[in-house]
C-alpha cells in the first residue's frame, strides 16, 4: 500500500483516567462497562464531530463517512477460536450513536463470538479462509490485488458496508494476554 492510498495516523499518548475509572466504577451491574468501552465511545464521537478524520481515501480521493466504526483486534488463544487463528477481529458499528452499555455489550457479545470460533464478520470469514488455505505467494498476490480493488470507489463502497470500520482500536493486554483477559 503506497501513498495517499493509505494515510496512517498513530498516536501514543499518556492520561490521567481517574475520573474516567471512578465513573465507570459507580455504575450499576456486574457487567458495567470498561475503560475500554467507554475510549470506544468517545473515539466515536470525536471522529463524529471532526468529520474529516473520519474520512477514507479511496483511489486518490477523500471520501467521507457517514457514522464511524471501529475494528478491534481480538486474542483467540486459549480459546475455541483458536483452532482456526491466533487472532480475530470484531467490528462495532455506529459509534457515534450507540450508548455506553449497548457498545459494550455489542463488544462482549462479539468478543465472545469470535472466541468461542464463531467470525462475526462475513470479510474477515473470507479473508482468514483465504489465509488458511492460500500458499505463501498466493496470499501476497491475493492482498495485493484486493488493496488494488479497494481503490475503485464501487468496491471500496461495497466493502465498507460489510465492513463499517473507519478506525482500528487495540487493547493490547486484552490482544496478547492470556485465557481470563476481559475486552
Amino acid at each position: 500500500m503506497a501513498p495517499p492510498a493509505s494515510p496512517h495516523v498513530s498516536m501514543n499518548i499518556s492520561v490521567n483516567v481517574s475520573a474516567a475509572r471512578a465513573y465507570l466504577a459507580s455504575l450499576p451491574g456486574p457487567d458495567r462497562p470498561t475503560l475500554m468501552h467507554l475510549l470506544l465511545v468517545t473515539l466515536g464521537r470525536t471522529l463524529a464531530a471532526f468529520p474529516a478524520a473520519n474520512a477514507r481515501v479511496v483511489g486518490h480521493k477523500v471520501i467521507r463517512v457517514e457514522g464511524v466504526g471501529a475494528a478491534l483486534p481480538v486474542n483467540l488463544l486459549g480459546h475455541a477460536g483458536e483452532s482456526r487463528a491466533e487472532l480475530g477481529m470484531v467490528v462495532i458499528d455506529r459509534l457515534d450513536s450507540r450508548s455506553l452499555v449497548d457498545v459494550a455489550s455489542r463488544t462482549r457479545r462479539s468478543v465472545g463470538q469470535e472466541r468461542g470460533g464463531r467470525t462475526t464478520n462475513r470479510v474477515m470469514q473470507g479473508l482468514l479462509g483465504f489465509a488458511a488455505h492460500a500458499p505463501s505467494g498466493v496470499l501476497e498476490l491475493g492482498l495485493d490485488a484486493f488493496d488494488l480493488a479497494l481503490r475503485s470507489p464501487r468496491v471500496a463502497e461495497q466493502l465498507f458496508a460489510r465492513f463499517p470500520a473507519t478506525t482500528v482500536l487495540s487493547n493490547v493486554g486484552a490482544v496478547v494476554g492470556g485465557p481470563g483477559d476481559r475486552l
